[in-house]
């Protein structure tokens, strides 16, 4: 009996140290696999990288990635104040047993973690992911989730003939073309209701029987001939996912099988109601501006040449109240310093979040407009009223207030 006791203790602690080796090969040889697969590319990898938290419904941007050893060369869509699509930025990347096997990005590069960074302490960014867990791999497709939001994607292989550029500055050029707030959806010509656009991402509201209202988030990637729809939509009981953009009607086109859809922009009644001269009241101040055009039947701009700054305020037209609204936004550089536009009080007080929205209301008087605002959602119980034009240097320092604002058009 003790001869067979000791016997099945040899055996089992034996069986138990193989499955321990067993494992950390395991694990190696899926590092080496995707490493080989990696680099194997000519053309380089598509991703189509989603952001927007653990929801995913931020949008998606194209970026791809040719990897060498311990490199990788990436180039996207996406353009940002300081990167224009198609730029190649090199950056290196590693390969680790972390939860499975998992691919980072662990030195800076300008495309990657733009989408991964906080713009301030109250605006997490576009909350994206530098670390992902390998799902599976295979020749031509990795199906990767997000370490920190656990959003899946896919790197897609891409043809070695592949003309990065090309692709990418064309995807860019339709994001320009077509960013309109609201499209009317046509179903076998008839037009059924409207979807926004904001940023990569469609929004389709629908009410119930009580009058509640829900949304329906849709995130989108370009092409270098329209956008695809992260998931398919069902619009008028047909499901559509793949169009095209047509540069004379601004339209999107569905070109799915047997599918008649068609999201036409229509630019507002009211747009050009805002164009023309004003003065703005704003406390003792009066300032004379003049608003024009900058993208049509969607936005305008006003500027206002300071001493030692210049003021570019961007406005735009709120389709779901037919109004003019401001957003928290950058409008211009104080000795290199952006200077944002916050709301609070012209004692002092502000809050510092790029994304408070100052909501116009218009009332027509005696053959003119004026306009005055409300600073959401900070202006109930708080009283920030003001527009504050701020910068940070070493500490926060005003380029200009504006006192409750009211904009009164003097002429076209």
């Amino acid at each position: 009996m003790a001869c067979i006791t000791w016997s099945m203790q040899s055996c089992l602690f034996s069986e138990d140290d193989l499955f321990e080796v067993s494992s950390a090969e395991r694990e190696n040889a899926a590092v080496e696999e995707l490493s080989q697969v990696l680099v194997s590319s000519e053309g380089g990898w598509k991703l189509g990288y989603r952001y927007g938290g653990s929801s995913g419904d931020g949008g998606a941007a194209n970026i791809f990635l040719k990897f060498t050893d311990k490199e990788v060369e990436m180039a996207s869509d996406f353009q940002t104040s300081s990167y224009t699509a198609g730029d190649v930025k090199t950056s290196r990347y590693s390969i680790q047993s972390y939860q499975g096997t998992m691919l980072t990005f662990d030195s800076y590069n300008p495309i990657l973690h733009s989408f991964c960074q906080p713009n301030s302490y109250m605006d997490p960014g576009y909350e994206g992911d530098y670390e992902f867990i390998v799902r599976s791999v295979s020749e031509n497709e990795i199906i990767l989730t997000g370490k920190k939001y656990g959003v899946e994607m896919a790197l897609t292989r891409l043809e070695p003939a592949t003309d990065w550029e090309g692709y990418l500055t064309a995807a860019a050029n339709i994001d320009v073309e077509s960013d309109f707030t609201s499209f009317n959806m046509l179903v076998n010509g008839k037009n059924i209701g409207k979807i926004q656009r904001n940023g990569r991402t469609f929004i389709l509201a629908s009410q119930d029987e009580f009058g509640t209202v829900s949304y329906t988030y849709v995130p989108f990637i370009f092409t270098d001939k329209g956008m695809n729809l992260i998931r398919p939509l069902t619009v008028g009981e047909v499901m559509v996912q793949n169009f095209t953009w047509d540069f004379n009607s601004n339209s999107f086109i569905c070109t799915d099988n047997g599918v008649d859809v068609k999201w036409v922009f229509e630019r507002p009644a009211k747009y050009d109601m805002y164009v023309g001269k004003y003065n703005i009241q704003a406390g003792k101040q009066r300032i004379p501006v003049e608003i024009k055009v900058k993208k049509d039947g969607k936005s305008y701009q006003l500027v206002i040449p300071y001493s030692s700054w210049t003021m570019e305020l961007e406005l735009y037209y709120d389709t779901e109240r037919d109004d003019i609204s401001v957003a928290g936004q950058v409008a211009g550089y104080y000795n290199g310093f952006p200077v944002c536009l916050y709301p609070g009080s012209a004692s002092g007080n502000f809050y510092a979040d790029l994304n408070s929205v100052f909501e116009g209301h218009t009332v027509e008087r005696d053959g003119s407009i004026e306009i005055s605002f409300t600073n959401n959602p900070y202006t109930e119980g708080a009283g920030m009223y003001d527009w504050l034009f701020i910068y940070e240097d070493g500490g926060y320092r005003a380029t200009a207030i504006w006192e409750n604002p009211v904009f009164v058009k003097v002429s076209e």
